[in-house]
């Protein structure tokens, strides 16, 4: 731990240190077949969109607060759909890219969900529990 502030350098340096995932872009880059850096380049594409979608419909619900006084309105119900539908798409074509089906992923869901109900173990955090 450290004592005292960090210098702006020092921590740079820190990070640079600590990016792990270039040697695994450099692997990729240097092992793989052109289809498989495709492969790897349409989950990037498909899970970073959906964590930006996901993001805007953050921003949508922040704002509620802070510019509507906490009411949800027909306005902001119709952004906040719209914003749903962009996380829809981009967690469908994320599926996709990990050759699963939407259904996949909802019955998966459901019977961890339902498993862990009859555990009594909703509560708490992990993946695991």
């Amino acid at each position: 731990m450290r004592n005292g502030d960090v210098k702006l350098r020092e921590y740079a340096e820190m990070v640079h240190g600590a990016a792990i995932y270039r040697d695994g872009v450099e692997a990729l880059l240097d092992s793989s077949s052109r289809e498989d850096i495709a492969k790897m380049l349409k989950i990037f594409y498909a899970a970073t969109g959906l964590a930006g979608e996901a993001g805007e419909v953050a921003n949508k619900v922040k704002k509620i607060l802070r510019d509507n006084g906490g009411i949800v309105d027909d306005e902001i119900r119709r952004k906040v759909l719209g914003e749903l539908g962009g996380v829809a798409w981009y967690l469908n074509a994320t599926a996709e890219e990990f050759d699963l089906r939407i259904e996949d992923v909802l019955n998966y869901n459901y019977d961890q969900l339902m498993d862990r109900q009859a555990r009594n173990v909703l509560k708490g955090d992990g993946d695991d529990r």
